[in-house]
């Protein structure tokens, strides 16, 4: 058993004894903000891990289209063409 629980069991049967009752409110207050944090804390773990999660999506999809681009054939043919006009265009130039 945790120290800190038995303290709080403690404190809650003290606070039955008349003029003791700030005891149990003390324990209630306390397990209402722990309660709270705990509460905040797991909201802003889901918000970082939605983050995470928009980040790979992101991620993949960035480097989905570099791959699409760089398999393209056509694409590549008609770099392959271009060059070999502007090197006649400069062989032409020279004569």
């Amino acid at each position: 058993m945790n120290l800190l629980s038995l303290v709080e069991n403690l404190m809650v049967k003290l606070g039955g004894l008349p003029g003791l009752q700030f005891l149990s409110r003390y324990v209630s207050e306390y397990q209402r903000r722990r309660t709270r944090v705990n509460q905040t804390i797991g909201r802003h773990m889901s918000y970082v891990q939605t983050a995470r999660s928009a980040a790979e999506d992101v991620k993949k999809a960035g480097g989905g289209s570099k791959k699409e681009e760089e398999d393209d054939p056509d694409e590549e043919e008609m770099e392959n063409n271009y060059e070999e006009s502007y090197e006649e265009d400069d062989e032409s130039y020279l004569q």
